[in-house]
């Protein structure tokens, strides 16, 4: 009887010990609190650090090309959201329209968002945000399935995602939000894939998982990986394509799919963000793929010095470790090969990490930047998932001695990183608050690159422009602005972005020799830059060099006969010779190549007042201002249009508009004096009269 009570006993003790561990949790993880409560926390945790990004601003750093100037967001409709679409097309040098439609969603016409106001940037950053608590529910999910729903391996990895400082900026920085956005369907499509192999290939898992990535590729063209990591799971779960020919059939659309996003992408990228091939050479190029390799991975440990931009080695002088970063790398690979011989494990972490970063690698350079935090936004979940299935490995050995210590070791690790990283991820966000906190964050981790002081000094520029800063705080953005671009040429001469930077500001600022010195530099630099002639067509138009200025317009036609805003500045020149036939032709097809080329719309505007057509200009005129509403010469242009088809009230409206973005408007201070006494209100007629002759208005 005492035997059978003990064995009763022990039985009861067995089955209470087996009921607590995470391998027996087969189904139904949302109904046990536990994991449901460890999943909260992880998704609270992630929120708290990334709430700060919710006060942010834009940035100069790609926004304005994805948001502020983006004529496709700004007004959709069916023409925009078929531009959108059009695989031949590119946006911001990218094919990504579920990113451009969700942040068309975002868009508030009625509060137009701009640089200089913050608020208005909120949307944005939460959108992004969302999507971030998305992904990494779905990286949660996707671990949870692949190991046998072991959750709290899965809860260390999402929860490792969710923090990292290094995935700041795919989630604070509103430009990044395809990256966001394709990672939540890349993770959602990977985990429905598990479930497809992991439930006798019930082939509506497939489906799903198909759809999942077309919308992850129509969000990034990153996505193009994701077929060769389906046949990685195969390998991870020992699914033999050998054995089982439809592991290869079944991913022909998959393919299929990623030839149609990256023959998009290679058309749209091949004369914009590819660099010069013949720049580095094969052996640098090498190095530049190795030392991002393993740097990501260092970076992943100890997440410092943190930067938008990380900029190449100087010419002529490549440092030791890139020297030797392919020994490391290969090492690397070495041992992940090596460790087969006892686990998968750390081969398909590492492959995962590896497969889905090998595009952003500098094989080909890209731009300047030899590596850059948000291409480690998805390829981490690979060395997290390792981090993830060490948990559970001595989760389950936890009462064996020495796994106890190695256990508890490993927990108080894993929870002090995750505070530090947390606090570093928090801090981080404040990086991005705007562009000046932006650049100047380079600037203090790389002081003698010029990329910094180009585009902080362009920010400084464009606070000069804003209505909410007076003459002499305009007065010192301008002066901040010049040091900064003369710093950038200092430390480059030949640095040719900030020529045409600060060329533009010469003649912006009526310094028209200066802005001709610097074209002339540029063009000394990149003669075969059409963007260079546009910019100095301008200047000659500045200066009433009119035949000059077609000269340097022509120029770039013969570079591209469809250039619109070569074809727009002509017609602007054509408009200033009073040849309104020309004009008109040449900004007619300027618009018709591009509907968003906002200042087209403005020049055509000016010829329909000028030529007497009234209800054309207000046309222009008001799809002008959709884009740049706080242009007050166009407001004030408006208004005189409005007034000479009897439209007292909205010519009204203008010139109050004008006014309060340029107080100083004497022009717009005295039509609406004159207005008031067409509306019969003698003393506000009386008294925009007085400050109209203040301001010096004839």
């Amino acid at each position: 009887m005492a035997k059978q009570q003990k064995s009763s006993k022990s039985n009861k003790k067995k089955k209470k010990g087996k009921s607590l561990k995470p391998s027996q949790i087969q189904q139904g993880w949302w109904k046990n609190k536990h994991i449901l409560g460890g999943l909260a926390a992880v998704l609270v945790a992630t929120l708290l650090t990334f709430s700060g990004s919710l006060n942010n601003g834009f940035t100069n750093w790609d926004d304005p090309d994805y948001v502020l100037e983006n004529p496709h967001i700004i007004e959709l409709n069916a023409r925009s959201i078929k531009t959108i679409f059009d695989p031949t097309i590119g946006i911001a040098a990218n094919y990504h329209p579920l990113t451009m439609l969700s942040l068309a969603m975002n868009y508030d016409k009625n509060k137009p968002p701009d640089k200089s106001t913050p608020e208005r940037a909120f949307s944005f950053h939460l959108f992004n945000l969302i999507f971030h608590l998305l992904c990494t529910y779905f990286v949660f999910l996707f671990v949870y399935y692949l190991n046998d729903r072991k959750p709290w391996g899965a809860l260390l990895t999402a929860f490792l995602f969710g923090i990292h400082p290094m995935h700041v900026e795919s989630v604070a920085w509103i430009a990044e939000r395809k990256d966001v956005l394709y990672g939540m369907f890349f993770m959602a499509g990977l985990a429905t894939y598990v479930k497809y192999l992991k439930n006798k290939l019930d082939k509506k898992y497939l489906l799903y998982t198909l759809a999942l990535f077309i919308c992850s590729g129509l969000s990034k063209p990153t996505a193009v990986m994701f077929p060769v990591i389906m046949l990685l799971l195969d390998y991870y779960v020992g699914r033999d394509p050998r054995k089982d020919k439809f592991a290869i059939v079944e991913k022909v659309p998959f393919f299929l799919f990623s030839l149609f996003i990256g023959w998009s992408t290679y058309a749209i990228q091949s004369g914009e963000a590819v660099g010069d091939m013949d720049q580095y050479s094969f052996f640098e190029r090498i190095c530049f793929a190795s030392y991002g390799t393993f740097m990501y991975i260092v970076k992943l440990i100890v997440p410092m010095n943190m930067s938008t931009f990380y900029p190449y080695p100087p010419d002529g002088e490549l440092p030791l470790l890139f020297k030797v970063a392919p020994a490391i790398a290969v090492a690397m690979f070495g041992a992940a090969v090596w460790s087969t011989k006892k686990t998968k494990v750390i081969l398909f972490g590492f492959l995962f990490y590896m497969i889905i970063n090998a595009l952003t690698l500098q094989f080909l350079t890209v731009g300047r930047a030899i590596m850059s935090d948000r291409y480690t936004y998805i390829p981490y979940v690979g060395i997290f998932f390792m981090l993830g299935y060490l948990l559970d490995y001595l989760l389950e050995r936890k009462d064996k001695k020495p796994f106890d210590g190695y256990y508890k070791g490993f927990v108080g690790l894993m929870g002090a990183s995750g505070l530090i990283f947390m606090f570093l991820a928090y801090q981080q966000v404040k990086v991005w608050k705007n562009s000046d906190t932006l650049w100047s964050n380079v600037a203090k981790i790389f002081p003698n690159d010029p990329t910094a002081y180009n585009n902080r000094g362009n920010y400084f520029y464009e606070q000069r422009n804003s209505p909410k800063y007076n003459q002499q705080e305009k007065a010192e953005f301008l002066k901040r602005s010049l040091q900064d671009l003369d710093k950038a040429l200092a430390l480059d001469p030949r640095f040719f972005d900030t020529y045409i930077s600060r060329g533009k500001i010469y003649r912006q600022t009526n310094q028209l020799d200066k802005a001709m010195q610097d074209y002339s530099k540029a063009i000394a630099i990149k003669p075969n830059d059409p963007d260079v002639y546009n910019n100095r067509g301008n200047v000659y138009f500045s200066m009433g060099k009119f035949n000059e200025a077609i000269a340097d317009y022509n120029k770039v036609l013969q570079y591209n006969p469809n250039d619109s805003r070569a074809l727009g500045n002509m017609g602007a020149v054509y408009a200033r010779l009073q040849k309104w036939p020309e004009a008109m032709d040449k900004l007619n097809k300027a618009i018709m190549l591009n509907p968003g080329y906002i200042d087209a719309y403005l020049n055509r505007a000016i010829i329909f007042a000028q030529t007497a057509k009234p209800n054309e200009a207000i046309k222009d005129f008001t799809n002008h201002l959709k884009y740049k509403p706080n242009n007050p010469q166009a407001y004030y242009w408006r208004g005189q249009e409005y007034e000479k088809t009897g439209k007292n009230q909205q010519a009204l409206n203008d010139y109050n508009r004008a006014i309060q973005i340029q107080p100083q408007f004497g022009a717009a201070f005295k039509n609406r004096a004159s207005l008031h006494r067409k509306m019969g209100n003698a003393q506000q007629a009386a008294s925009d009269e007085q400050r109209a002759q203040q301001l010096g208005a004839k």
